[in-house]
């Protein structure tokens, strides 16, 4: 299920899919890519947009269980999830 997001995390969402689409991106790419962004404004990024269910976690690294790979979903997908 997914739910409405404040305007400034809707201008995150769309940078990160702008530059990724469907493709997986880790914490580091992220934060290069909103580089105006603290570090931690990133991280609270991801983590309210995952909350929200418009990202996902795809997997951890098998070699630093620190280090997750995030996948966002499709406009698509987002406003399904807001009619259920």
């Amino acid at each position: 299920m997914s739910q409405p997001i404040p305007k400034w995390l809707q201008e995150r969402y769309a940078l990160l899919l702008k530059e990724f689409g469907d493709r997986e991106f880790t914490f580091g790419l992220a934060r290069k890519l909103l580089k105006k962004d603290q570090e931690k404004i990133v991280s609270i990024s991801l983590s309210k947009l995952k909350k929200a269910g418009w990202l996902e976690i795809i997997r951890l690294d098998p070699n630093d269980s620190r280090k997750r790979y995030y996948k966002l979903k499709t406009l698509n997908e987002i406003f399904k999830g807001m009619n259920q």
